[in-house]
C-alpha cells in the first residue's frame, strides 16, 4: 500500500486552501498514487510539526503558505535552494529529493506570468508593491529582473528598508505612500490585509486619488477585496490573486513531480 503524500503547511489551510483540490485532480487524472492534504500547525508548534514531517518518509514535501515561507527557508541548507529562491529568502515549496529536501519559490514566477499575460506594458511600467513578506520578497525579485524601471516598495514596519535598498529596490515609507502615489502605473498589494476581512493595506482616501492605473491584489478571498472594489470604481483595472494562486500551483505541481508538461497540468487543474 502508497503510504507517500504531500501538504499544505500554514496556520489554517485547511481553511479554503486551493492547492489539495488542483494537484488531487492531476494525481487521479494521471493516475500518480499520491495525495496532497492540509496540516495546520499553530505557531508554537511550527518547529516540533515540521520536524516530525522532515522524519516520516511518507512525506514527500508540499506547498508552504502563511506565515511559514520564510521560517521554512532557515531549515533548508542554500546547497538544497533553488537559486531564484535564495535571494528573497522565501520558500513556498519543498520536495523531498532522496535524503534531502529542496526548497523552491513559485509566487514570483507564477506573479511575473500572470501580469505578463495580463498587461503588455508591464515591463515599462512604475510598479509599487505592499508587504515585504514572504510572497512580497518572490515577487520584487521575479519583477524587478523583468522590468526596466526599478521596482518601489513599502512596508508598515520600517526595520525593512535598509535589507529593501540593499536590495536594489526604491524604499517608500508607509506614511509617504499618499503623496507618492500618482506616479505609478501599478499597485501589487502583498500584505494579506484585506483576507476574508472588509479592511484595506492603505487609505481609501488614498486609493479615491487612483485613476488609469493597475491594481493587482494577490489575496483571492474575496474574490473582490475592499481594495480593489475602491478601485475600480475609479475606473482602474484590477486583478485579484486567484490566477496567480493556480499558476503557482501548477508551476510547484511540476517541479514536485518532475512531470515536464505544464500546459497538460494546468488544463487537468482548469477542468
Amino acid at each position: 500500500m502508497n503510504n507517500q503524500y504531500y501538504a499544505i503547511l500554514g496556520i489554517n489551510p485547511s481553511k479554503g486552501a486551493r492547492s489539495p483540490k488542483l494537484w488531487n485532480k492531476v494525481f487521479k487524472k494521471l493516475k500518480i498514487k499520491s495525495k496532497m492534504i492540509c496540516i495546520d500547525i499553530k505557531p508554537s508548534q511550527f518547529n516540533q510539526k515540521i520536524n516530525f514531517l522532515f522524519k516520516d518518509k511518507n512525506f514527500k514535501g508540499g506547498a508552504i503558505t502563511n506565515p511559514y515561507k520564510e521560517k521554512i527557508f532557515k531549515k533548508l541548507k542554500k546547497e538544497n535552494i533553488e537559486k531564484s529562491a535564495i535571494k528573497c529568502k522565501s520558500l513556498n515549496l519543498i520536495v523531498r529529493k532522496g535524503l534531502k529536501f529542496k526548497g523552491f519559490n513559485t509566487d514570483g514566477e507564477a506573479a511575473l506570468n500572470f501580469l505578463k499575460n495580463n498587461e503588455k506594458g508591464i515591463k515599462n511600467n512604475k510598479i509599487l508593491i505592499l508587504g515585504f513578506g514572504g510572497a512580497g520578497k518572490a515577487i520584487c525579485s521575479y519583477i524587478n529582473s523583468y522590468c526596466r524601471e526599478k521596482i518601489y516598495v513599502s512596508t508598515r514596519l520600517n526595520r525593512f528598508q535598509k535589507r529593501i535598498r540593499k536590495l536594489g529596490y526604491i524604499y517608500i515609507l508607509w506614511k509617504d505612500i499618499g503623496k507618492n502615489i500618482e506616479k505609478f502605473d501599478t499597485i501589487i498589494n502583498c500584505t494579506s490585509v484585506g483576507h476574508r476581512s472588509a479592511k484595506t493595506p492603505i487609505n481609501r482616501k488614498i486609493i479615491e486619488k487612483c485613476y488609469n492605473k493597475v491594481f493587482f491584489d494577490i489575496i483571492y478571498q474575496p474574490k473582490k477585496t475592499t481594495l480593489l472594489k475602491i478601485a475600480k470604481k475609479n475606473g482602474n483595472k484590477i486583478y485579484n490573486g486567484l490566477e496567480m494562486n493556480f499558476l503557482q500551483a501548477a508551476i510547484s505541481f511540476s517541479k514536485a513531480n518532475d512531470y515536464k508538461n505544464l500546459n497538460e497540468i494546468k488544463n487537468i487543474m482548469k477542468k
